[in-house]
């Protein structure tokens, strides 16, 4: 029997079809780059936000899409988008911005007076940023300083990082072992392949239970892994993308002006966060003021929601 494909996106809203909401909340996920990860999060979020906004005449949307190279089992192929030749597999962090600019351009098409929020897990907060400095260097006359007109996001209202990779991601504890295993020669394909061998010869329902019995997730999540190992191009995108990611995420040479853009940072000290190099970032943004926006520190699923529906 045919596995029922994983949706490539999630959208919430209260709207009926051709209603326009107030704003939308654009997700952009970590790596790998399912938006299945967040379905739960993204729904809870879209229900407290309505909750809070019951008698008021505001609409909030929220919206949530999987990174290219991530698909899994779905008719691809009829996505103009993602089937575009521009877009082939693997993409760089380049690749996925050009895509996800590409993809937020169409939203913005069918829906021209609603207000974008961007919002990014992990590697999507760093995905934001550069799609913030990008924005950046788009006149105000319409006047493109950068390779295409595509990179302007004409009714940005803001941003949210959540737990960001920001800042010298190679020299974080969990960094600093991927890294070490990266530069041994060979490794890292020779682990890729046999990992995309076994996701193509075992079923999903064994991989599943490899998933819940070796990393102890729940059914859902486990179930969003197991379809990532099966599928075509899951793992060596996840490869692709966090080599890149080790070199790339390095020091934040973000302006001044795209930290004042109304970015709010929700931050947890984890593995993935060198700590020195994460305080040098919060100096920076205290030193630009009010304009680069609130940092929060939480820990909890729960308590992000709490703080972006607030």
């Amino acid at each position: 029997m045919p596995k029922k494909p994983l949706p490539n996106k999630v959208h919430y809203t209260n709207l009926t079809p051709g209603q326009h909401g107030d704003y939308i909340i654009f997700f952009i996920p970590g790596n790998p780059g399912l938006i299945q990860f967040y379905n739960l999060f993204l729904k809870t979020l879209h229900q407290r936000i309505a909750k809070r906004l019951t008698n008021t005449s505001i609409n909030v949307n929220v919206m949530g899409i999987t990174l290219r190279g991530f698909e899994c089992g779905d008719d691809s192929d009829k996505d103009d988008i993602r089937s575009a030749p521009e877009f082939k597999l693997p993409l760089s962090i380049d690749g996925q911005l050009d895509f996800l600019f590409t993809t937020l351009n169409d939203v913005q098409t069918r829906n021209p007076h609603t207000k974008v929020i961007l919002m990014g897990h992990s590697l999507g907060s760093f995905l934001t940023m550069e799609m913030l400095q990008r924005r950046h260097f788009y006149s105000h006359d319409g006047a493109c300083l950068c390779e295409t007109s595509t990179y302007d996001i004409p009714n940005f209202a803001g941003a949210i990082a959540v737990f960001p990779a920001l800042t010298h991601l190679a020299r974080s504890k969990s960094g600093k072992v991927l890294n070490f295993y990266a530069k041994i020669v060979g490794l890292v394909l020779v682990v890729a392949t046999h990992l995309w061998v076994l996701g193509l010869l075992l079923p999903t329902g064994v991989l599943r239970r490899i998933v819940v019995w070796g990393l102890g997730y729940p059914e859902d999540a486990a179930e969003t892994v197991a379809r990532w190992w099966g599928s075509s191009w899951g793992i060596w995108e996840s490869v692709h993308l966090g080599t890149e990611e080790l070199v790339r995420i390095g020091k934040p040479r973000w302006d001044d002006e795209v930290w004042g853009s109304g970015i709010h940072l929700l931050v947890e000290k984890d593995d993935w966060v060198p700590e020195k190099e994460w305080e040098d970032l919060l100096l920076r943004l205290t030193l630009i003021g009010e304009r680069a926006g609130d940092v929060i520190e939480t820990d909890t699923q729960q308590g992000v929601v709490e703080s972006i529906s607030k």
